[in-house]
């Protein structure tokens, strides 16, 4: 029962956190104006990102669900990228909590930003043919036996 749920979750999850990954990645590697100009309009603002808050707090309520579920039946590769996801929520969560250091180096890095929006496209895409390699052996896996 509990592995039969572990396995429609993880796979759900993967499939899902790979379509967006590849999306929003190819957004902004094909058009890195789009995040170039909302990271412009958040710069002036005094408080961080609300968009980058609700990501991180729906990121965090499901990577507690696949930090469990990596248990039934244990299985090293969903426990270590539940860690991979808990360090990245705690990564981008200090970027957040210092927003007031993160705005001004934003803002002096403008002519940079272009550059730095593609290469964190190219590893959002990465990442998400990750998420769907995952998936397949993951699928292969369970299916095979």
């Amino acid at each position: 029962m509990m592995q039969t749920f572990s396995l429609k979750w993880f796979t759900l999850y993967y499939f899902l956190l790979g379509i967006i990954f590849i999306g929003t990645g190819g957004t902004w590697l094909f058009y890195p104006g789009r995040l170039n100009r909302y990271i412009n309009e958040k710069t002036t603002a005094e408080k961080h990102p609300p968009l980058f808050k609700s990501v991180l707090k729906y990121f965090l309520v499901f990577t507690i669900p696949t930090l469990i579920l990596s248990f039934f039946p244990f299985s090293w590769v969903e426990l270590l990228f539940s860690l991979w996801c808990l360090f990245m929520i705690y990564v981008l969560g200090s970027f957040l909590l210092n927003w007031e250091q993160v705005r001004p180096a934003l803002v002096s890095r403008q002519e940079k930003m272009r550059a730095n929006a593609r290469l964190a496209g190219a590893i959002m895409v990465s990442a998400g043919l990750v998420m769907f390699l995952l998936c397949y052996q993951l699928l292969s896996q369970n299916l095979g036996s």
